[in-house]
Order: C-alpha cells, then sequence, then structure tokens
C-alpha cells in the first residue's frame, strides 16, 4: 500500500535538507513532496511504506550535513533575515 509520512531529522543547514529531499527523490519507489526547513522535516511518499530505505533518509541527511555546513540558521532564510 502506498503512503505518505513525514521524516523528522536533524538540525542543519536548508542545503543539507534539500541535499537529502534529492536523494530522495532518486530513490526508487520515493518521491519528496514536501521540505519544511523551520522544523527540519521532509515529507515523503512510498510505494512501500514498509521499505528499509526509510532509515536511509536520516543516514542521507547526516552525510550532508557533515559535507554542507550551515551557513545560516533555516528561520534566518525563511523569514528573510539572512545576510
Amino acid at each position: 500500500q502506498p503512503g505518505i509520512i513525514t521524516v523528522q531529522l536533524q538540525k542543519g543547514s536548508t542545503a543539507a535538507l534539500v541535499a537529502a529531499a534529492n536523494a530522495v527523490s532518486l530513490t526508487p519507489g520515493t518521491l519528496t513532496l514536501a521540505i519544511d526547513p523551520l522544523r527540519s522535516e521532509l515529507v515523503v511518499h512510498l510505494i512501500r511504506p514498509d521499505d528499509p530505505a526509510v532509515g536511509a533518509v536520516t543516514t542521507l541527511h547526516d552525510l550532508a550535513a557533515a559535507a554542507l555546513p550551515m551557513a545560516a540558521p533555516p528561520e534566518e532564510v525563511a523569514n528573510g533575515t539572512h545576510r
């Protein structure tokens, strides 16, 4: 049964969230529907919600967060106060 899940990730840069979202969308049977940088969440559609690949999303985000340092907190980017 296809389903939609919300994946809570650790706080990190917006770039790390986008990298994780892109990696999810490149994974067969998955598609990122939404990114919430303020909550560090991804909304993901899965053809098989019980797929063990779901756990890889947090690993992908952690790797991206380590590779892409935070230039500005997501709150500043979202409210336009980033300089």
